[in-house]
């Protein structure tokens, strides 16, 4: 789930990009790959201040590694 805990509205698309994925880790439902990492473009056009989207994620992960990243939330297209 992303929130805008902000003041502003966030503008989009949005694109939700997770960087640090470990080898061997897939995200299914990409909507494209961004400098190396995988990313998921939000459903919603923008999120106003105190609005939330939820986004489901999947995986593949045949060798069973815990699936950590670290997220980034970014405004704009690829």
């Amino acid at each position: 789930t992303v929130t805008n805990t902000g003041t502003t509205p966030l503008a989009g698309p949005l694109q939700f990009v997770l960087q640090g994925l470990p080898e061997g880790v897939t995200l299914d439902n990409r909507s494209g790959m961004q400098g190396g990492a995988p990313y998921l473009t939000l459903p919603q056009a923008g999120i106003v201040p105190g609005a939330s989207v939820t986004v489901s994620t999947t995986f593949t992960n045949a060798a069973k590694r815990s699936i950590t990243y670290t997220p980034q939330l970014v405004s704009g297209s690829f």
